[in-house]
């Protein structure tokens, strides 16, 4: 580990030289001699570049550091100031600062409610920030992520995913349409970035523009503006690869896209047997979660799918253990018929193949139990994934929208698995057909003065059926009545109605305050059914008792919620208040059992302030939830080749306190940004399990016991140091949860898990041609019962990007994984991909040389811990391969 920081601090020497800088500072005022806030400070060499830029505090002050001598144009503007313009002349790097104060004249012209300013870099605009792409465009964009990695204080992850600040963003549009809702990878990851004029930063983002105004919001969107080339015209690339070092590897993939005034299409195709799964952008789309209060109706309800034997990866480009080949279609549109009304289509169809390969060891050691399971699993799954979606927004009036959404999807699944079981060798087979169908209704009225009526209803209903066989008896003790059976089936079928509306009544007062009232029903109703089949061949011998379930778990809750938001321009106090009525009912073959508890659910909160720099915020809550269907069945199901758990077989509810505390200093746009977050949780009752463990099988059975802790805490810090132009990330956590469980029919035991990490990242923002992200993440894990196991992850990288002048570009990724265990062994894999691309033809053709894993790590191991042993897992990887790959872009100039 020492060495490890020896050989990044090495690197960061080498590549960050210190060096001196010149500081321009000073104030920006009106005539009146009052402070301008958030005004622009832009600072452009003479061929109109960007060197480095700010923004005024709230005293109107602005520093700006140069590390360069030579010409520079400095640039002040505001919204609905006159912009000025003041040259400046560096002789060297090593003269000290001098300040220099603007005073900004008023100019404004307002047409129709819509202002106009001046084109400038960076414009705030209220709350949206908008970003002029040819100004931080360093020429070797490809796609829209590219573009976003240069922006001020916009991040995206080595995954995609996009933050701004510490926020992750909601959605990506396009000219103010949403295509993929959190699916929004689609567009970042495969849009050209030559199309795009602007990128607008939405703050205080809603989705109902009727609500602006009246509710807050976190949220945060990105909007994306075209230029006026890349409007009403077809346009878009394709793209052709295949492996040099294997003929056996290839991708295509296509896109085609059109932005007319009142249609809107985006089309994508892909085929690849290289590991990338394309439908993985789609995630957000297909799955999206909403917590927002106002429409989290019916929000995360889906049926259970009891049975997985895929062996997923942790901690792991799931890219490099993906042995597959894959097909992907994706047809989007927007349609405006007429003014008011908006249809929104998105669907798609996969066709997938994977293969995945896993070794692992099992060392159990739990009072007095103590044995090895070494297990290999080859997987074969096809799949077959349909998805449609359809939206409808209609504006009724100026005050009165009406939203639909309708979901429909259906998923294939048949998984085939040649099985090693220590000495023993068996065949699983894991099919599932599961259908889903999700339709949101939703009336929005806003009413005299600041009050707004929100009507929504959702019905959801999916059906997951499974069938499960294995060709081999592992655990003939557990049935020790039936002595000829060779191999077990057990078929499934889990179904979910959900039928769901609510009011909702908001009044927003005359000093800010907002009171909301909601009444509403939610009706779920579950069918389970598990049947376990001992088979002697293809013939049927027995339907052991304690492993059949069939039953319906029906749930109705009636509730009504109140909520009060108390503030002023620092100071903020909320609470709210929820009373539900339920009325639960389980009908299985013993009979029909009702129960109509009553429960109410608090929070208080305050929000403070005490400047524009920063804020603390802190939440407490008391909530019962009510037991789900896999608490309640009442005798085994099947869950794994063998292990197998079991309900309560009684109706609960579940109480649970929580404390939130966070500090929150500077803002997104400033140099320095700083969150800390601190969480106690406390399950006043909780399901645990009651577990026997064998060599050959493990029984697990809810158990409902009391008081689970929780204690997490994690800070970020984020800083943008000028005088390198580099941007540095530091991340601490800290995590320990104290439960209770029980073994092998032992007394109740203490758990406790204690986790802590510490992560460090720097990214280059350099306007030269060589930057660099290069970042490490250490993960320490320990768990505590009568005995103690620990074990010690890292995670490192770097990447590092050469745009040689347009035509030439390089790209090249390093990771570093180390995975450690309690005997100090440990095991290091290093990976290096790389990609180089000539440029043939200006924004039109693309010759291209892809690399991954070009030192051939043909496995990798990685180790973790229970509260009952240690597991090693070994995972086969992707080979390496070279991919000649040629793009082809039209329709754009």
């Amino acid at each position: 580990m020492n060495n490890q920081w020896k050989y990044f601090l090495c690197f960061f020497v080498l590549v960050l030289p210190l060096h001196g800088q010149f500081v321009v500072k000073g104030k920006i005022r009106t005539i009146g001699d009052k402070a301008i806030t958030n005004a622009n400070v832009v600072c452009k060499s003479m061929d109109n570049k960007i060197h480095s830029y700010t923004f005024t505090n709230s005293d109107g002050f602005y520093e700006l550091n140069l590390k360069a001598a030579g010409n520079f144009v400095l640039e002040f503007s505001s919204l609905g100031f006159e912009k000025q313009s003041r040259p400046i002349k560096v002789s060297s790097v090593s003269e000290r600062a001098f300040t220099l104060n603007v005073v900004l004249n008023k100019s404004v012209v307002v047409l129709d409610e819509v202002i106009l300013i001046d084109d400038k870099p960076i414009d705030i605009r209220k709350d949206t920030i908008v970003f002029d792409v040819d100004a931080f465009s360093r020429g070797s964009e490809e796609v829209v992520e590219d573009i976003l990695k240069h922006l001020p204080n916009v991040n995206v992850d080595r995954d995609g995913g996009i933050r701004v600040g510490n926020t992750e963003i909601e959605k990506v549009m396009i000219e103010g349409d949403d295509f993929f809702k959190r699916g929004y990878k689609m567009i970042t990851k495969n849009m050209p970035s030559k199309s795009i004029d602007k990128v607008e930063v939405i703050n205080n983002y809603l989705e109902n523009d009727l609500l602006k105004d009246i509710q807050d919001s976190d949220k945060i969107a990105l909007n994306l503006r075209l230029k006026e080339e890349a409007k009403r015209i077809w346009f878009g690339n394709v793209e052709m690869a295949h492996g040099l070092t294997s003929s056996d590897n290839y991708e295509f993939s296509t896109i085609l896209m059109n932005y007319g005034k009142k249609n809107k299409y985006y089309l994508y195709g892909n085929l690849n047997d290289i590991g990338h799964d394309a439908k993985g952008y789609l995630d957000g789309l297909i799955n999206p979660i909403n917590y927002d209060d106002l429409t989290a109706i019916g929000e995360g309800q889906r049926a259970h799918h009891l049975l997985q034997i895929d062996p997923i990866p942790v901690n792991f480009k799931k890219d490099r253990t993906n042995f597959n080949n894959s097909e992907l279609i994706s047809l989007n549109a927007i349609f405006n018929p007429f003014k008011r009304l908006k249809i929104s289509t998105n669907g798609f169809l996969s066709w997938d193949e994977n293969g995945f390969f896993r070794s692992s060891t099992a060392a159990v050691d739990i009072l007095g139990t103590k044995f090895i399971n070494i297990e290999n699993r080859d997987l074969f799954k096809n799949s077959t994934l349909g998805f449609m979606e359809v939206d409808l927004d209609l504006e009724l009036s100026q005050t009165a929208s009406l939203m639909s959404s309708s979901r429909f999807s259906n998923n294939e699944n048949n998984s085939i698995g040649n099985l090693s079981f220590n000495s023993s060798t068996a065949i699983e087979d894991l099919e599932t057909n599961a259908s889903f169908m999700d339709q949101i209704i939703r009336f929005t009225r806003k009413l005299e003065g600041n009050s707004m009526l929100l009507f929504s209803g959702r019905y959801i209903y999916e059906d997951v059926p499974q069938r499960y066989a294995i060709n081999e008896l592992f655990y003939p003790e557990l049935f020790p009545q039936i002595t000829t059976a060779d191999n077990i089936v057990q078929n499934t079928k889990s179904k979910l109605n959900l039928l769901a509306f609510e009011v909702h009544l908001l009044t927003k007062q005359k000093k800010g305050h907002l009171l909301e009232f909601q009444i509403g029903d939610q009706y779920r109703k579950d069918t389970f059914m598990s049947n376990l089949i001992l088979m002697e061949g293809i013939n049927a011998v027995e339907l052991p008792p304690g492993y059949q379930n069939s039953l319906e778990y029906a749930s109705n809750d009636l509730y009504f919620k109140t909520k009060y938001t108390w503030k002023t321009k620092q100071l903020g106090f909320n609470g709210s208040l929820g009373l539900h009525q339920l009325a639960n009912g389980i009908e299985n073959a013993s009979g029909t059992v009702n129960e109509t508890p009553f429960f109410i659910n608090t929070r208080i909160g305050f929000d403070w302030s005490p400047s524009d720099k920063s804020s603390f915020r802190g939440v407490y809550s008391f909530s019962s939830t009510n037991a789900s269907i896999l608490d309640v069945y009442d005798n085994f199901a099947l869950t794994g080749f063998q292990s197998f758990t079991k309900g309560a077989g009684s109706f609960s509810q579940l109480t649970a306190s929580n404390f939130l505390l966070s500090y929150k200093l500077g803002n997104w746009s400033d140099r320095f940004f700083a969150n800390t977050v601190l969480l106690y949780l406390r399950n006043h009752d909780f399901f645990s399990s009651s577990m026997v463990i064998d060599p050959n099988y493990s029984l697990s059975e809810r158990l409902m016991i009391k008081d689970r802790d929780l204690l997490n805490f994690n800070t970020k810090i984020d800083h943008y140091i000028s005088a390198f132009s580099s941007n540095i990330k530091l991340d601490l956590g800290y995590s320990r949860l104290k439960y209770g469980n029980m073994v092998n029919n032992s007394e109740l035991r203490e758990v406790l898990s204690v986790a802590y990490n510490y992560g460090l990242q720097l990214r280059s923002g350099f306007r030269g041609k060589l930057n660099f992200h290069a970042g490490t993440k250490w993960t320490n894990h320990r768990i505590k019962t009568i005995m103690a196991n620990a074990y010690t992850d890292n995670i490192s990288f770097l990447d590092l990007s050469y745009n040689g002048g347009g035509r030439f570009n390089i790209e090249m990724k390093a990771e570093r994984y180390f995975f450690g265990n309690r005997d100090n062994r440990s095991n290091t894999y290093y990976f290096l991909d790389f990609a180089l691309r000539y440029t043939l033809r200006q924004n039109k053709l693309e010759l291209s040389l892809n690399g991954n894993n070009l030192f051939n790590t043909r496995t990798y191991r990685s180790f973790a811990i229970s509260d009952i042993g240690t597991y090693n897992t070994e995972f086969k990887l992707l080979p390496s391969y070279l991919l000649l790959k040629l793009k082809y872009r039209f329709g754009l100039p």
